[in-house]
């Protein structure tokens, strides 16, 4: 089955806590296939960013055409726009390509707190991007920006209650047209009875609002449509985490927001999953830079210390193997489950093979009179070295499906045999 592919257009960020490289590897941890139009570079780190240099509308175009006409996409994200000619540009790729999912991540400021959409840009985001959304992601100031010359109460007043969240989402769905919203509530934190927290004490919920439901794309906003929807509401309420390590999460949420939804999830599924994959990723942050640090991105993935096909390769390489492995070659029936015994047998039935290769090749090697000759041509026959073949191919196609901790057992295995079998051969040399 074909991974989903996601194009991510957003900005790099050089450091690799937020923006493209965020993106991707968020979009890697989901199995899924990340591709990229870079709206604009970036000088920053996690303590702030020093310069952004815009990449032209003209070769932004480019680079959604050139993906898009090839490799195809399932969705489509933004994050970092940078400029009121790049959302103009991206708003005109989406509608001639007529990509059905759009995942709108509103990047207006970092977390250093950095401008990151010029003044100008906010209205042709609102206008021309937001009502070919699939689901919008704002943060609390974001929403608020965005519904800052909407002359809407919710706006002006700021966020005090869930219920008062609840209405930025329902307002921005209304007024702006995306068929879904979510609205982050990173920035106020929550008491237990729901009301805004005003100290470090009372920090003890985050709470994040989904609205909508499935209206057509560009199908725009009203008051009286909304009255005749019946729309989803879904609260997300979290436990309160204080932690500096927040850099790049509206980049990985909305990433993983996307990834799950190239893979069929419905929407509150992929919200729901989505939240808390980048919860994980923030209480299991590495803590790198002097900042705001980027968050653990792999949480959830585990790789196997060796490449398909390799496994044996691997066992025979480790330096707390090679030592033993060099000076002799092994035959123990120690049994743990199948695998397990496969693997305690496996230097025997490779060991035994190479060892007669050598000596058989070798013209110093000894054939009459040698006590050993008959055993060595048993291990070069034809039939020992296809049962080598289907061992090795036996033992490389179970291995790849075991965790990096059974892996770990298995070469424990592997170490011990042989240091039996070392011992096997000492005891008869000097008998």
């Amino acid at each position: 089955m074909a991974p989903g592919r996601v194009l991510v257009i957003a900005g790099s960020d050089s450091s690799g806590g937020a923006g493209l490289e965020a993106d991707q590897k968020v979009i890697a941890a989901h199995g899924c296939y990340a591709m990229t139009a870079t709206t604009a570079l970036t000088a920053q780190n996690t303590k702030g960013v020093y310069g952004i240099h815009l990449v032209p509308p003209e070769f932004l175009r480019k680079q959604i055409d050139a993906v898009i006409e090839d490799v195809g996409v399932d969705v489509v994200k933004t994050g970092m726009l940078a400029s009121a000619e790049s959302i103009e540009t991206i708003a005109d790729a989406l509608e001639r390509h007529k990509v059905s999912t759009v995942v709108i991540d509103p990047v207006m400021i970092a977390t250093t707190g950095a401008q990151l959409l010029p003044p100008e840009a906010v209205h042709i985001l609102r206008t021309r991007l937001l009502p070919l959304a699939t689901i919008a992601t704002p943060n609390v100031p974001e929403a608020v920006r965005l519904l800052g010359d909407a002359d809407d109460d919710a706006a002006r007043g700021g966020v005090q209650t869930v219920d008062e969240l609840e209405a930025l989402a329902r307002a921005i769905r209304a007024r702006l047209g995306p068929r879904w919203v979510l609205v982050k509530g990173g920035h106020c934190p929550f008491r237990r009875d729901g009301r805004a927290a005003r100290t470090e004490a009372e920090r003890e919920l985050v709470v994040d609002v989904l609205v909508g439901g499935e209206r057509p794309v560009g199908g725009g906003g009203g008051g009286e449509q909304e009255e005749e929807e019946e729309l989803v509401v879904v609260r997300l309420e979290t436990a309160y985490c204080a932690s500096r390590n927040t850099h790049g999460t509206g980049c990985s949420l909305a990433s993983a927001i996307a990834s799950n939804l190239a893979k069929g999830m419905d929407m509150p599924a992929a919200v729901r999953a989505g939240c808390r994959y980048v919860q994980a990723g923030i209480r299991s942050a590495p803590g790198l830079g002097g900042g705001n640090g980027p968050l653990n991105h792999f949480h959830s993935v585990y790789t196997l210390p060796f490449s398909p096909g390799h496994f044996i390769d691997y066992l025979l390489e480790r330096p707390d193997v090679a030592p033993v492995w060099d000076r002799y070659v092994i035959d123990i029936g120690q049994s743990q489950d199948w695998l397990g015994l496969q693997v305690a047998m496996a230097p025997c039935l490779l060991g035994y093979g190479a060892i007669a290769k050598q000596l058989h090749a070798d013209p110093r090697s000894k054939r009459d009179g040698n006590l050993y000759w008959t055993w060595i041509e048993n291990y070069v026959a034809d039939d020992y070295v296809a049962a080598v073949k289907a061992g090795s191919e036996l033992l490389e196609r179970h291995a790849v499906l075991q965790s990096p901790s059974r892996i770990e057992e298995l070469v424990k295995v592997f170490i011990h045999a042989t240091k039996m079998e070392i011992a096997f051969w000492e005891m008869y040399s000097s008998s």
